[in-house]
């Protein structure tokens, strides 16, 4: 209990540095709000053509979304420090080149969940990236796919645009609701790195267990794992056709975390 006091000090302490242009990571967290803000203006401008008003404020949803993401931030590190999912530092370097790769085909795909399964599905088939831990990003990726589902269950029905869409078979134009949902999750992540010795900090007491998956490291220089903040994107996107939103959205959000519980198993 103790450990776990310590933890969310630290946690909450490094918050800061995780959501102010004070630091890298803090620069890249107002740059994924960027983007965040650029799909909400996306809608509104959608929405304007439809119905000749914006129904959803870009703005508010932005600001609506970095609150959300930074409570969402606080708890999902709290998922993967507590059992030690330990991430080597190279293996992050991959998803963001391809999460904003993905981003270009469809903004439902700026997501690390997508982007880690890409990077895991081509080191198991074709062994590059070459030292890439498979159960460490699946582990990071049931985690932000746990707090995907708590998100869309809170805050899914709040950004539902009225749409207009065609029906394949019979061709007839029917009603419907477009729900997208964009945020920017600050995490802290244990990364294993080779640092110098004097340029460790504090420690903490952890139990024989932990962690529980880690990734591999080399057998000379001094190897360590550091609680390190990191900045994630998670997007939703869903359409409800002859169902009201706010049940369209609590079902999505239940079935992502019952796959999140059962892909971290």
């Amino acid at each position: 209990m103790e450990t776990s006091w310590h933890l969310l000090v630290h946690i909450l302490r490094s918050l800061p540095s995780s959501v102010l242009p004070i630091s890298p990571v803090g620069v890249l967290f107002w740059l994924v709000m960027g983007l965040v803000w650029f799909q909400y203006r996306r809608l509104a401008v959608l929405e304007h053509q439809i119905h000749g008003f914006v129904k959803n404020n870009p703005i508010r949803q932005s600001i609506t979304a970095m609150l959300f993401g930074v409570i969402a931030g606080v708890i999902g590190s709290l998922f993967l420090v507590l059992p030690g999912i330990t991430v080597a530092y190279q293996d992050i370097l991959y998803l963001w080149p391809i999460a904003l790769g993905l981003l270009l085909v469809s903004p439902r795909y700026l997501c690390f969940s997508y982007a880690g399964g890409i990077v895991a599905i081509a080191h198991l088939a074709t062994g590059w990236p070459a030292g890439i831990n498979v159960p460490s990003i699946m582990a990071l990726v049931a985690v932000l796919h746990l707090m995907e589902g708590v998100l869309v269950m809170l805050s899914g029905r709040n950004a539902a645009s009225p749409v207009y869409l065609k029906h394949g078979a019979s061709g007839q134009v029917i009603g419907a609701y477009l729900i997208q949902r964009f945020w920017p999750i600050p995490i802290m992540l244990i990364l294993i790195m080779q640092i110098p010795e004097e340029l460790l900090g504090a420690t903490f007491p952890m139990p024989e267990w932990w962690p529980l998956i880690s990734a591999s490291v080399g057998q000379e220089g001094n190897w360590a794992r550091i609680l390190t903040p990191v900045v994630a994107a998670l997007g939703y996107s869903d359409i409800a056709i002859g169902v009201e939103p706010k049940r369209r959205a609590y079902h999505s959000g239940l079935y992502l975390m019952l796959f999140s519980l059962l892909l971290f198993l």
